[in-house]
């Protein structure tokens, strides 16, 4: 794993930390570390309780990125980092 992207993911465990929100790693970024296989590009999909949307659009100020709404009936938005594409998810399970 590249380490620019071990240094995003510890600002996401960081962030998800102080807004005292879990975030659940998820998708096909994981599927494939998992199985080591290689991947053409990163794109780490994570799925969160609650406040799906508010909570990728301040991750994405506080990273300097760019927030992208992709769903808002569903809660669902991406963030663009330099290298990276974060996915940010409401899980309506709990």
């Amino acid at each position: 794993m590249p380490s620019e992207l071990t240094a995003l993911l510890m600002h996401v465990q960081a962030f998800a930390k102080a807004h005292a929100s879990p975030w659940y790693l998820v998708g096909g970024w994981l599927r494939d570390q998992l199985l080591d296989r290689p991947t053409a590009y990163v794109n780490v999909d994570f799925t969160v309780p609650h406040e799906a949307l508010a909570l990728s659009r301040a991750l994405a100020q506080e990273l300097h990125g760019a927030f992208v709404l992709l769903d808002e009936t569903c809660g669902s938005a991406r963030n663009i980092q330099l290298r990276f594409q974060l996915g940010v998810r409401w899980n309506d399970s709990q």
